[in-house]
């Protein structure tokens, strides 16, 4: 045998092994995740672009006249191998990130796939043929889910740069790629000086105020890193709980820098990724003909541009800071009060806060935490899905590999229609190697697939504590309102219906991505809900009446601040990306200006952005010039929620109305949906009614308007 052939039949042999590219037979194409190792991926990716570029040749170099079949339908399945490595691999790196799948990142995302994919853009002959079916397809003979593929291909390839000169398209590609490589550094920045800290603490005493169940959680993070009988703070959700209950201040301010100071410092400094971030976005923007990033990604977006986020952040932060005032002014008057400080600080806030909540709603979040065992709390998600949706979740480990014990997988089915409608995997856990916060992703979106219309693989990702020997994994209310946020999102990923899946569940424009998960936070407090599943760990004893009652009166206790914030760093990002990169100067003292307007304490000495995976973390479909959208949603989510009010929790036609809104994917736009769901516009003062700052609406005394300069 020559060496050539040799060499092929390795190949194909390794190939053949590989569990992407010739995966076992798991029910529903579920991923062989006890399988695939780091070794099996860039092979995998390169077999995928192999086979998506065979298929765009076949599509290009079809003798036939261009239709919707043999042109748009057979471009949005002709590189599903290759978005199936890309959500496996997006997957396994939030979970698990390492180096070297940071080298598969930057190597062959960034070097092979992002340079294919603006490829298929820039091809000519292809794009003639869709502006050919485009400009002269008999749209009456098209469904509607077929003429939104339609209308969403042709716009793709004008956002891609399909139009630009050839040497330009050039120039667009070579920045694509080096954004991806600089998103993909300023993570693992991120991630690494967030593993890299411990905080080892030999003395209990210097935690004193600090409930018991985040104290054992610190000692099994010491016990873990060889230090049995001590306690360490790490950089996790954990960190927080301390520096809001610890009596010693100085370490409360040590915690609080520390984390302040996430991707600031060499070696992980993000400050120089940002500005060239920043400069790159807007220069493909430039290309594109806008103005800058900003109206580049609203032009798509329910917003439909930068000005109109601006004035609708404008009108928050000017009811937001006048209840926002009162509040820092009677928190800063009760710390003084105590004589423990002389000055209010940043890393006093929370501590003085959960101090003056416990007494003004004589509510303990301790108490209340005792009541929220994560097992249960999930066990009430999927009570709640039943009750709204008629959704059951039957557990199914024994059918799905996962990729660690701490996983749970579960087929999830639709009653009403007696069928499977996904499979929905949870990873609740902290762990190191974990991107920070939680989040809603898929394996796969429904869709077709070989022909097959097929469910999706939908996962839900939060960073709760692990249970220790003294304490099972009980959540903050806090929390449990992360697990009903993220749930929102599953929910719309395992909905979706359709044969395309680009068009199915969260794929739809992102400042209406939020209002499904949003809305769900609301079930989370009322007491039907709360019932159901709310027990003491210990006692088994139901959650009283009284103790939700409480927790839902001190739902709108430092309604202003929490607006704020969400405003605050919404107008950052959005400022950013309408300023013109080279009048952007040294981060901090750009942040510092822009935040003199959302905070009522003196000047950062780091820079929050440094540490913002949802603005930097990402080359493409991030929440860059897209943070806005959480406010906006919520603004949608706080109205829709009334109709639950006033009809029921669980009215049926209200639940179906709801449903359709999960469901109908990208096939409708967003503003359509939510009006045939009220029967009219959005009403923005139901979200300040439900925050309870209605009363600051057209009386505020906000300072002037942070300055920025648009082109």
């Amino acid at each position: 045998m020559s060496e050539d052939k040799a060499a092929n039949a390795a190949t194909e042999f390794n190939l053949a092994q590989n569990p992407l590219v010739n995966p076992p037979a798991l029910p529903n194409g579920a991923p062989a995740l006890q399988q695939i190792k780091d070794e099996h991926l860039e092979p995998a990716f390169d077999w995928a672009l192999e086979q998506s570029k065979k298929n765009i040749d076949a599509i290009t170099s079809n003798p036939d006249a261009p239709t919707f079949e043999n042109t748009i339908e057979a471009l949005e399945f002709a590189s599903q191998d290759l978005r199936r490595m890309e959500l496996v691999f997006e997957n396994l790196m939030l979970m698990y990130s390492n180096d070297e799948k940071s080298r598969i990142e930057e190597e062959v995302v960034s070097e092979k796939v992002i340079p294919h994919k603006n490829n298929i853009f820039f091809n000519q002959d292809l794009f003639s043929r869709v502006k050919e079916v485009y400009e002269h397809a008999d749209r009456s003979r098209l469904s509607v889910e077929q003429k939104t593929l339609l209308e969403e291909t042709y716009t793709d390839f004008a956002a891609k740069g399909a139009d630009l000169e050839p040497e330009l398209q050039e120039e667009f590609s070579e920045l694509s790629q080096r954004l991806a490589v600089l998103t993909s550094q300023y993570r693992k920045n991120v991630q690494k000086d967030q593993d890299s800290y411990e905080l080892l603490i030999d003395d209990i005493n210097e935690l004193k105020g600090v409930p018991p169940i985040v104290i054992s959680s610190l000692a099994q993070a010491a016990k873990k890193a060889g230090h049995e009988g001590k306690w360490m703070v790490k950089l996790n959700p954990t960190c927080f709980q301390v520096i809001r209950y610890a009596d010693n201040r100085d370490l409360r301010e040590t915690i609080h820098k520390a984390f302040a100071a996430i991707g600031n410092n060499p070696p992980n400094d993000n400050k120089p990724l940002i500005k060239e971030i920043l400069e790159i976005r807007e220069q493909k923007a430039q290309l594109l003909g806008y103005q800058h990033h900003g109206d580049f990604v609203t032009s798509r977006r329910m917003a439909g541009s930068a000005d109109t986020v601006l004035d609708f952040l404008e009108k928050n932060r000017a009811v937001y800071h006048a209840a926002a005032q009162e509040e820092f002014d009677e928190l800063e008057d009760y710390a003084l009060a105590t004589g423990e400080i002389s000055q209010l600080e940043a890393w006093d806030w929370s501590y003085y806060s959960a101090k003056l909540e416990q007494e003004q709603f004589d509510l303990d979040p301790q108490e209340l935490q005792q009541y929220f065992e994560l097992g249960k709390v999930v066990d009430g998600l999927f009570k709640h899905a039943e009750k709204l949706f008629n959704l059951s979740f039957v557990e199914a480990n024994d059918k799905y590999e996962r990729s660690s014990d701490d996983m749970n997988a579960y087929e999830v089915f639709d009653n009403d229609k007696g069928e499977l409608i996904g499979v929905f995997y949870t990873d609740y856990y902290q762990r190191e190697g974990k991107k920070a916060g939680a989040w809603a992703s898929t394996f796969r979106d429904r869709g077709d697939y070989e022909g097959v219309n097929q469910v999706p693989i939908v996962t839900n990702c939060c960073n709760y504590p692990e249970p220790t020997d003294d304490f099972p994994t009980l959540l903050t209310f806090d929390q449990v309102t992360t697990a009903f946020h993220e749930f929102g999102h599953a929910l719309h990923a395992l909905l979706g219906q359709g044969r395309f899946p680009r068009l199915n569940g969260f794929n739809v424009k992102w400042d209406f991505v939020e209002f499904p998960s949003q809305i769900q936070e609301q079930w989370a407090a009322e007491q039907e809900v709360l019932k159901s599943f709310a027990v003491h760990h210990e006692t088994g004893e139901p959650i009283s009446e009284e103790l939700i009652e409480k927790n839902k009166a001190a739902s709108q206790f430092h309604g202003g601040t929490a607006g704020l914030g969400q405003t605050r760093y919404a107008l950052l990002d959005m400022i950013m990306h309408t300023t013109p990169s080279a009048d952007i100067g040294d981060i901090v003292d750009f942040e510092n200006q822009v935040n003199k307007s959302t905070s009522f304490f003196g000047p950062a000495q780091d820079a929050k952005t440094a540490a913002f995976n949802h603005i930097f973390g990402s080359a493409d479909d991030g929440y860059d010039a897209g943070y806005y959208s959480y406010k906006w949603a919520e603004v949608i989510d706080a109205d829709g929620f009334t109709a639950f009010q006033k009809n029921g929790l669980y009215d049926e036609a209200t639940a179906d109305a709801l449903k359709v809104m999960y469901s109908s994917g990208s096939t409708v736009p967003p503003d359509e949906l939510f009006h045939k769901f009220m029967g009219r516009d959005p009403d923005p003062s139901a979200l300040f009614e439900r925050e309870g700052v209605a009363h600051h609406v057209n009386h505020s005394t906000a300072p002037d308007a942070p300055q920025h300069k648009p082109k």
